[in-house]
C-alpha cells in the first residue's frame, strides 16, 4: 500500500503500464468512492435527526399544533379538547364575588311610600326654606291615606323648640293641615306654653284653608313673639293667676 501510495503521490515518477493496471484494480477493490460519498451523507443528515430519547415528550402535540395552525376549525377544535382537561387541572376561573341581591320587598316599600305622597306636598316640602327640615313621622304606617310629618324650626336667631307633628289631610290643598301642640314637651315651661298658646290662637283665627308653608311661617312667628318679654310676662301672669270660686248659694 505503500508503494501505491507513493506512485499516486509522485507524478514525475515513470512506471509501467502492468503495474498502474494493478493499481487500478486495487483501488476498485477498495470501493473509496462510494465509502465517502456514504461519509458525506451520514455527515450532512447527523445534525438533523435526534434521538427518540432526546425528543420532547409533548413534541407530537407541538408538531400537530403546528401542522394545524392555519385550519380555520383550530380554535373550536383546541375550546372542544383542550379546554376540558385545563379547567380539571386548573380549576375554575377566578373572579370578584358577586353582590348580594337586592330585596324586592324593601324596593315595593320604597315606592309605595313615595306613591302616597301627593306631588303637590312634595313640590311645597322641597321649596320650603332651609330652616324649615320636615321628615315623614315613623311612628305611623304607611297605609294611611293622611301623611304624618314632623316639622323642626333650625334657626340661629331663635331658641331651639321642640318639634311639631303636622297632618296632611288626603284632600290637601283642599282641606287644610293639623298641627299638633299639645304635647308634654310644649307644657314643660312657660316659654312653650306661650308658644303654643300663640300658634293655636293665629290659627283659629284663620277662617279660609291654608297650606303647610303658611302653618310653619305662622309657627316661627309664634316663637319670635314668644321670645317678646311683655308677651312672656303677661303668659306667666295668666298662666299663675288664681282661679276664683264663685259662691255657691
Amino acid at each position: 500500500m505503500k508503494m501505491l501510495l507513493d506512485i499516486l503521490s509522485d507524478p514525475n515518477r515513470r512506471t509501467r503500464m502492468d503495474v498502474l493496471n494493478r493499481c487500478e484494480q486495487v483501488l476498485e477493490k477498495l470501493d473509496l468512492h462510494s465509502k465517502q460519498q456514504q461519509s458525506t451523507t451520514s455527515s450532512t443528515l447527523k445534525p438533523d435527526v435526534r434521538p427518540v430519547q432526546e425528543q420532547h415528550m409533548f413534541q407530537p402535540i407541538l408538531d400537530a399544533l403546528t401542522a394545524n395552525i392555519n385550519n380555520h376549525m383550530f380554535n373550536h377544535t383546541l375550546q372542544r379538547t383542550v379546554r376540558p382537561a385545563m379547567s380539571a387541572l386548573c380549576g375554575p376561573p377566578i373572579r370578584a364575588p358577586s353582590p348580594p341581591a337586592k330585596r324586592r320587598y324593601t324596593e315595593e316599600n320604597d315606592s309605595s311610600d313615595e306613591d302616597d305622597i301627593p306631588n303637590v306636598l312634595q313640590g311645597e316640602v322641597a321649596r320650603l326654606d332651609h330652616r324649615f327640615n320636615v321628615a315623614l313621622d315613623p311612628t305611623h304606617h304607611g297605609g294611611s291615606r293622611s301623611v304624618h310629618l314632623i316639622c323642626r324650626l333650625n334657626d340661629r336667631n331663635l331658641p331651639a323648640v321642640p318639634p311639631i307633628s303636622v297632618t296632611v289631610p288626603y284632600g290637601y290643598p283642599e282641606i287644610s293641615p293639623q298641627c299638633k301642640t299639645s304635647s308634654q314637651d310644649y307644657d314643660s315651661t312657660p316659654f312653650l306654653q306661650c308658644v303654643s298658646q300663640s300658634l293655636e290662637k293665629q290659627l283659629g283665627s284663620i277662617q279660609n284653608r291654608f297650606s303647610l308653608t303658611a302653618l310653619l311661617n305662622i309657627w316661627e312667628m309664634s316663637v319670635r313673639q314668644a321670645c317678646n318679654p311683655a308677651i312672656l310676662t303677661a303668659s306667666r301672669t295668666v298662666a299663675s293667676a288664681p282661679v276664683s270660686k264663685v259662691p255657691v248659694k
